[in-house]
């Protein structure tokens, strides 16, 4: 059964943002609301429609560009609390012939299907409890929403979320095909929604997490026609909560942040996960570097303490491990005391303290050391890098960027990760713009294109830009505007074999 805008209208129009107005005076834009709270409303309906399409779309550039998220907060009145946390939508825009199609899907996971048919949310997840209280006992979400990335791989596309197994689609139908597991043996129920591709040998690797008192990671690395060559399981020296990791061809790398994971309150189904997280600067960091030979010894390190939601790559030079990411002093946006992640979703915009800035990890494994560098400056998130140099040297990386205490960006860049040199474009005030997925032509790492989801601020409708990686500051070739709305996208993929079929849709 499919969310019809029929249904919809029934059992959210009248639902109340925060504690008295409604989601039909959000979207209407009144000055109440922060344009921004747009990207935390459910689109309602499953859509296939050709898209305007203002400027010229390069006729090299074909194929499908899928982007993954939240596309459901609300289910019977109730409203998910974070934005983070919601039923996953893939989103597909196709481009051929300088033409766009847009689709987009709700993934039909076990959990979406059993609270379709109930019409009602009945269990929690990541940030907000369900309605009733026994079903948040023993509290950690049990059922995977598959809304953070999206990856082709095994001939599907996957839909991953941060517990059990991903789910696959066709690629080209977006046909619902089940459960997609990882490893057949037996995985960590926290399997994490980040993998890690190598452009040299085309292995995947994911990691796991295991809570409770002898935590533990598991690393998964898989060859390009699903092998599955290595599954290891590895204690970790505390309970914490990750997002992203590093990997190359001979270790993989995960950073421990300081935050302080209490379950107690969460297992007896009084907090969200979310809410027994706790930032503790004291902790520092620690990165824990894992051999992919097992003849080798695990090696721990200290670094000061930042929250990492994303990685930019890792490689290896010589006996250094080279490490870029973005970072922040504090995940004030995320956790704590009216994070802006939360308070949007009650229609208020709120001030952060702290900007994501880009790091480097020097980690000499002969020494045993570990130095951090700053890369650049600036509030920057959703870094990327060629497609085909995960694991390997990487010059240039992408990112979104904003005004400093504001999670929802306006910008894009590319960064000289050698140097720090940006070369960015912003899109103003009125414009959140997502993650950019960078196609590249051949294996330059600044010629191709960059494609990012935006919501424009002042129609309340999103569009799809598309620049030149080389000239980012000429701003875009080509805009696709889409004829609603679009949540919060947060990851994406591209497919440059095009689709199967000419357009026949109006």
């Amino acid at each position: 059964m499919a969310i019809t805008r029929r249904h919809c209208i029934k059992s959210l129009g009248l639902m109340a943002l925060g504690s008295t107005s409604s989601l039909s005076l959000l979207a209407r834009q009144t000055i109440e609301y922060p344009w921004q709270a747009l990207l935390g409303v459910s689109l309602c309906g499953e859509y296939d429609y050709l898209a305007e399409v203002e400027g010229d779309i390069p006729d090299r550039l074909a194929g499908t560009l899928y982007r993954n998220g939240p596309g459901l907060f609300e289910r019977g009145g109730y409203r998910k609390q974070h934005i983070l946390d919601g039923d996953g939508m893939i989103q597909a825009i196709d481009l051929m012939d300088g033409k766009a199609r847009y689709r987009n899907h709700f993934v039909r996971t076990p959990k979406y299907l059993r609270e379709q048919a109930a019409g009602r949310f009945l269990f929690p997840t990541w940030t907000t409890l369900a309605p009733g209280l026994w079903e948040n006992i023993p509290g950690s979400p049990p059922l995977s929403q598959a809304g953070i990335t999206t990856y082709l791989m095994d001939g599907v596309l996957t839909a991953h979320d941060e517990v059990n197994q991903p789910f696959a689609l066709d690629p080209l139908s977006l046909k619902d095909l089940g459960e997609h597991r990882i490893s057949p043996t037996t995985a960590p129920t926290n399997l994490k929604a980040h993998a890690k591709r190598s452009g040299a040998t085309g292995n995947w690797t994911f990691i796991g997490w295991n809570h409770g008192p002898a935590p533990s990671a598991e690393v998964i690395v898989r060859s390009p026609k699903g092998q599955v060559i290595d599954h290891r399981k590895v204690s970790m020296p505390r309970d914490c909560y990750i997002h992203d990791f590093f990997a190359t061809d001979q270790f993989t790398i995960i950073c421990l942040h300081a935050i302080e994971f209490s379950p107690l309150p969460m297992l007896a189904g009084l907090y969200s996960f979310t809410d027994c997280l706790k930032w503790n600067p004291a902790l520092g960091n620690q990165v824990v570097v894992i051999p992919r030979d097992p003849a080798m010894p695990v090696r721990h390190f200290r670094a000061p303490a930042r929250f990492m939601w994303h990685s930019f790559n890792a490689w290896e030079k010589g006996s250094e491990l080279i490490a870029d990411f973005i970072a922040y002093d504090s995940p004030d946006h995320f956790i704590g005391k009216d994070p802006q992640m939360r308070a949007i979703m009650q229609g208020r915009l709120t001030q952060t303290f702290n900007s994501g800035i880009a790091y480097r990890y020097i980690i000499n494994m002969q020494q045993l050391t570990l130095s951090e560098e700053p890369i650049t400056d600036g509030n920057l998130e959703f870094p990327i890098i060629h497609p085909e140099l995960g694991g390997l040297r990487s010059q240039f990386g992408y990112a979104t960027f904003g005004s400093p205490g504001n999670f929802f960006h306006s910008g894009v860049t590319r960064i000289n990760l050698s140097t720090g040199v940006q070369d960015q474009y912003d899109f103003g005030q009125q414009v959140h713009v997502g993650e950019a997925i960078f196609v590249p032509e051949g294996m330059a790492e600044n010629r191709g294109f960059l494609l990012s989801m935006a919501l424009n601020g002042q129609t309340g409708k999103s569009f799809l830009a598309i620049l030149d990686a080389a000239h980012v500051s000429a701003g875009p070739m080509a805009l696709i505007h889409l004829r609603h709305h679009s949540p919060l996208s947060f990851h994406g993929t591209w497919s440059g074999k095009g689709y199967a079929e000419p357009f026949n849709i109006s």
